[in-house]
């Protein structure tokens, strides 16, 4: 009797499976996107057989905000970095107060009374021909204390001391050479060629 009763279950759950499985060719088609066939009706219990997973619910509300978390710990000082590039000039800064006043320096040395300061400044604009002589110069532009005689073109030293001179000159091209000398007492000092 057992037996008989498990055969008759069997085959009823074959008869209504089909007629479940073939359900969805009797629906409506879907009128927004596709849907899966609603087998609540037949296809459910221990026998039932799962097809089609069913649309995603509507969102829930949102849960209560977590507790704010603890600071993490102070990370190690990271390496010094290269030095950058100069920058511009920046602009000049106010004008300071003026300074303490310095010590007095010591007492200089005597300076050169009037009479004896000297200095001559004198040149020649025309050609030069004379020979083994001295050159008289046409015009004597300065001749602080007159020890320059303009006839003679010498130079009389007042008192002993380091004396500067400088001349310099030029050669006509017609002329092939030029020796001029500056003289002390009857001795060359320098030439110029």
């Amino acid at each position: 009797m057992a037996e008989k009763d498990f055969i008759s279950w069997h085959l009823l759950t074959y008869f209504f499976l089909p007629f479940c499985l073939c359900q969805d060719k009797y629906m409506e088609p879907p009128q927004t996107g596709p849907q899966n066939p609603d087998c609540s009706t037949c296809c459910h219990g221990d026998f039932g057989v799962r097809l089609y997973q069913g649309p995603p619910g509507p969102p829930g509300s949102p849960g209560m905000p977590g507790n704010h978390g603890n600071n993490g710990n102070n990370g190690a000082t990271g390496q010094e970095g290269a030095k950058g590039e100069k920058g511009d000039k920046g602009d000049m800064g106010p004008r300071g107060e003026r300074g303490h006043h310095g010590p007095k320096g010591e007492k200089g040395y005597p300076g050169i009374p009037p009479e004896l300061q000297v200095a001559f400044m004198a040149s020649m604009a025309t050609h030069f021909s004379n020979q083994n002589s001295g050159i008289i110069f046409s015009s004597v532009e300065t001749n602080v204390g007159n020890f320059f005689d303009v006839m003679t073109g010498r130079f009389g030293a007042p008192v002993n001391g380091v004396y500067f001179f400088t001349f310099n000159m030029m050669k006509h091209e017609d002329v092939e050479e030029v020796y001029v000398y500056l003289m002390h007492n009857g001795n060359t000092i320098f030439g110029l060629y």
